[in-house]
């Protein structure tokens, strides 16, 4: 099933709560076995340092234009969105 299944995570200037719910991932093995796309539009980039999360920056743009762009992505059944 997770293998069906994207998490999209739009954040902007949170990096604390980021790299949190990274870790939450990383650790249920979701990490994996499903696609993980952050779309970041933060003052400052962040490093996710996990080399298998699509990470996109783009500063200062709005949250309906990071969805968009992560919705490029999707090749899974299911998605989750995690903000």
């Amino acid at each position: 099933m997770l293998s069906q299944l994207t998490i999209i995570i739009p954040t902007y200037n949170r990096s604390e709560y980021l790299k949190r719910a990274l870790e939450y991932y990383n650790d249920l093995e979701v990490n994996s076995n499903a696609n993980i796309i952050v779309v970041d539009s933060s003052e400052k980039k962040f490093d996710c340092g996990y080399e298998n999360i699509n990470y996109i920056y783009v500063q200062g743009i709005n949250v309906t234009d990071k969805l968009n762009n992560a919705i490029k992505l999707i090749k899974t059944k299911y998605t989750l969105i995690c903000a």
